[in-house]
């Protein structure tokens, strides 16, 4: 995750999406490893701490997320 932050720059932030992201819930709290090694970036290390992280704990996200593109206008 903190290597594709780095290459990507995601301006509003990480989101994490899924059964795996759900599953792995209590390593994303703070102090249970999963922040620290994703800012651990060496220079980066400042701006990989300013970018926040959301889980997502929706399970019908996707589908959420398809209909809401089809029901654009074209």
């Amino acid at each position: 995750v903190g290597n594709a932050a780095l290459t990507c720059r995601p301006r509003g932030g990480i989101y994490l999406a899924g059964g795996v992201a759900l599953h792995m819930r209590d390593r994303m709290r703070v102090g249970g490893g999963f922040l620290e090694a994703m800012r651990d970036k060496g220079r980066f290390s400042d701006l990989m701490a300013s970018l926040p992280v959301h889980l997502v704990t929706t399970a019908d996200v996707a589908v959420r997320g398809a209909l809401r593109v089809a029901a654009r206008p074209y």
